[in-house]
């Protein structure tokens, strides 16, 4: 508490509450919807540079972070004397954004959780029984994880004359359970319970936090019937797995395919370093001259297909990174939006 006073008191000085609030209420909301336009900005120009996909490109994507990061600090200090009235259609869009976002993580985790339990069952058909064992653990603590947070949820939202959700807590378990009866029935060679109580348990945990957010009678949050701090959904946790998820999800698609061209590259590489045999005709010293102009044109050009296709990747990263600011602006809160900030008039920084 003590260095948290001290902080805000620093930030008193430069920074100012509109409204006449609390600075400590205010800045969180305020501060995160103009550090996601930063980087928005900062993610949007270094994708311009990246489509021509030119050495120009590499070099601004690889480098030049110390500029990058002035620039996004001089980017959000000068957005803190934006009224937030202006700032309020960013967030409006960011609502919509990260719906794509969501999406776009889903299917990222999902795909890396098929990815994860295939590895394991090939390990333990390697001979490795640690990994059939572990299957089993993991499995364990992901279903015990998942009734928990059902038992929790059906706790505290489960309301009178809150048919919606009523609704969305049966549908989490008839879900889970319909996942389970597929798996068993072997439908889908590559599911497993793994990867089922993996997903149920990302699904489980937005799931209780979309009902945490919503206003209205039926959130015991929003009416303060339940303590809002309460540690499942408090905000620091919500931001701490969120950013987690975000981080493990971007990573896996820009790093998980390998392209065909790479593939290519080091055949051909392997294939002109093989030693000769003995009884090989040697070439004329023509010939010889011909063959290295001939590979190092080769050499070139692969090198030039294996930059634009790293480069691509990297346009797919900035483009996700674009959809992750907007995510980052609704406070980790998505298509539920941030009504905290939408209810502030005025500027963050002092005239």
């Amino acid at each position: 508490t003590f260095i948290g006073d001290h902080i805000l008191s620093i930030f008193s000085k430069f920074l100012d509450c509109p409204n006449n609030n609390d600075l400590s209420v205010c800045l969180g909301v305020s501060l995160i919807v103009r550090v996601s336009m930063a980087l928005l900005i900062l993610h949007a120009l270094v994708l311009l540079f990246l489509l021509p996909r030119v050495y120009c490109s590499k070099v601004v994507n690889e480098a030049c972070f110390g500029v990058k990061l002035l620039m996004v600090l001089a980017l959000g200090i000068a957005l803190m004397f934006v009224d937030n009235r202006h700032l309020r259609v960013y967030v409006q869009i960011s609502v919509i954004a990260s719906f794509f976002f969501l999406v776009y993580q889903a299917v990222a985790l999902i795909d890396f959780s098929y990815i994860l339990n295939e590895k394991m069952v090939r390990e333990y058909h390697r001979g490795n029984k640690c990994f059939g064992a572990l299957l089993i653990i993991v499995s364990l603590v992901l279903l015990g994880l998942n009734l928990w947070l059902m038992v929790d949820q059906f706790l505290t939202f489960w309301l009178p004359d809150c048919v919606y959700n009523k609704i969305n807590l049966i549908g989490s378990i008839f879900m889970m359970i319909v996942l389970v009866v597929l798996v068993l029935l072997k439908l889908n060679q590559e599911s497993s319970i793994l990867t089922v109580f993996i997903i149920t348990l990302m699904f489980n945990y937005m799931n209780g936090h979309s009902l945490a957010s919503v206003p209205g009678k039926c959130n015991p949050f929003h009416n303060k019937q339940i303590d809002k701090n309460n540690f499942l959904y408090s905000s620091v946790l919500h931001i701490v797995i969120n950013t987690t998820l975000a981080t493990i999800a971007i990573t896996y698609r820009t790093l998980s395919k390998k392209s065909a061209r790479n593939m290519q590259t080091l055949t051909l590489i392997k294939r002109d370093t093989e030693p000769q045999h003995e009884n090989d005709d040697l070439p004329s010293k023509t010939e010889s001259t011909e063959h290295i102009i001939i590979k190092d044109i080769q050499t070139d050009e692969l090198n030039d297909e294996e930059m634009k296709e790293n480069l691509t990747k990297f346009i797919y990263f900035h483009l996700s990174m674009i959809l992750l600011s907007f995510y980052i602006g609704t406070g980790f809160k998505g298509v539920t939006g941030s009504d905290d900030f939408l209810r502030l008039e005025g500027s963050l920084g002092k005239s």
